[in-house]
């Protein structure tokens, strides 16, 4: 990414608008009232009073019991370093040009959030302050439940118990990843109210014939606590392992290529058939090569699909295999893929930079727009197409780690009625 300061290439430019900013089509009459900037930009004293903190990150959140913190020490400068109400200065040591301390629930840290405050006096110099929070959880792994059948799961569920006076700040906080056989398949989950999860796993996600191994990982920054917990399950050869692909994305009326190959239970032939499960109201999708490996979506409205590949067996052998792969052949192997079409827009070119590093944020022109999320959060922009301009409650974040692509960030920036646009507008990446 481009540096404040520094010109960009057309395509990082086109790159990081893609990302970061998203415009609402309509006029300024019905868009909201434009925001005023979070802040201007950063003078050079607080922007070097920024970099006094080199650890942990904004945001961080520590699995351990301590978490390690390293201050950098101007020259010539007393600090002062406060971790809530209490002065910690005398638990520091030199490490190189820096002061390094591990503060754990001993030394005034506690599990949940903490704020750091560090202020550097310089004599007839004026004074640097920083601040920074980070979490400290600790592994919890009872308000958690995984249920995993032990042979051929259709579907995992897991459901997370916060109690009522945690909900709020569990749900605002919390984090749920799921790797399947060492793969990260958060994107095959879906949530009821962030309680209750449920995986369908399938080839596309790495799922196999035999043992497989399901992790599930759930963070609780503002309680201190997460919960790490392993299943196994085992998947028979009873029927073949279809394979719809990872969802997708597109716009109206292009070709949206869906699905692969499945794997067959016993050695036979496969064969293939896809039908239309949902579709947005008052559309009439087409599906060419239903009953391929891979066919292909033609959408007629924006909205959300939901397609299901169904996989069948035929046997080819003789003797034994043969009746074992007829057997199979009788029971078909389902999998299901979600496409989300977007309306097709014009897109604008905005001139942007941003800056990942501290105080971090997204500068257009001559105004600087500060990100308020978590430091594995993407910040993005709702802005008015007529005046360029952000709408009321523009500025704003979202996605986890495992979020960062153009089809997930689609999915979830988009102009909503009562929200950041007008009710039925349109949207586009710029």
């Amino acid at each position: 990414m481009a540096r404040p300061g520094k010109p960009m290439s057309p395509v990082s430019r086109w790159l990081l608008c893609a990302v970061a900013i998203l415009v609402c089509a309509g006029g300024a009459a019905g868009a909201g009232a434009a925001i005023p900037p979070a802040n201007a930009l950063p003078s050079a004293a607080s922007a070097t009073g920024a970099r006094l903190i080199v650890s942990p990150d904004r945001n961080a959140v520590i699995k351990r019991s301590s978490a390690k913190v390293v201050i950098n020490r101007p020259a010539g400068a007393k600090l002062i370093v406060r971790l809530g109400r209490r002065n910690v200065t005398g638990l520091f040591h030199s490490q190189g040009a820096n002061l390094a301390a591990r503060l754990g629930p001993g030394s005034g840290a506690k599990y949940g959030i903490n704020h750091l405050f560090v202020l550097a006096k310089r004599s007839g110099r004026r004074p640097l302050t920083h601040t920074r929070s980070f979490y400290l959880v600790r592994r919890r792994n009872g308000f958690v439940q995984v249920k995993v059948p032990r042979e051929t799961p259709q579907n995992a569920r897991v459901e997370i118990a916060s109690g009522k006076s945690h909900l709020a700040a569990a749900r605002r906080s919390r984090t749920v990843h799921f790797w399947l056989n060492g793969q990260r398949v958060n994107r095959a989950a879906t949530t009821n109210e962030r309680t209750h999860y449920k995986l369908s796993p399938s080839l596309a996600h790495g799922l196999h014939f035999g043992s497989n191994r399901l992790r599930v990982v759930v963070v609780e920054p503002e309680q201190g606590r997460f919960a790490r917990i392993d299943r196994r399950f085992r998947v028979s050869r009873r029927a073949p392992l279809a394979n719809a692909g990872p969802d997708r994305s597109g716009y109206g009326r292009m070709r949206i290529p869906l699905g692969g190959r499945g794997r067959a239970a016993r050695g036979g032939d496969l064969t293939y058939r896809w039908v239309i499960v949902r579709k947005p109201k008052g559309s009439h999708p087409r599906l060419a090569g239903a009953k391929r490996a891979r066919p292909k979506l033609f959408a007629d409205h924006p909205g959300h699909y939901r397609l299901r590949q169904l996989v069948g067996e035929r046997g080819r052998s003789t003797g034994a295999a043969a009746r074992a792969s007829a057997s199979a052949a009788g029971r078909a192997g389902s999998d299901d893929v979600g496409v989300t079409v977007s309306p097709q827009t014009p897109m604008v070119e905005i001139a942007a930079n941003d800056q990942s590093y501290e105080p971090r944020g997204i500068q257009i022109g001559g105004t600087y727009y500060a990100h308020t999320g978590p430091g594995a959060s993407i910040q993005w922009l709702t802005l008015d197409r007529a005046t360029l301009q952000p709408v009321q409650s523009g500025n704003s974040w979202c996605c986890d780690q495992d979020q960062h692509t153009l089809d997930t960030l689609h999915r979830q920036l988009s102009c909503k009625p009562g929200a950041a646009g007008p009710s039925g507008s349109t949207s586009s990446w710029s």
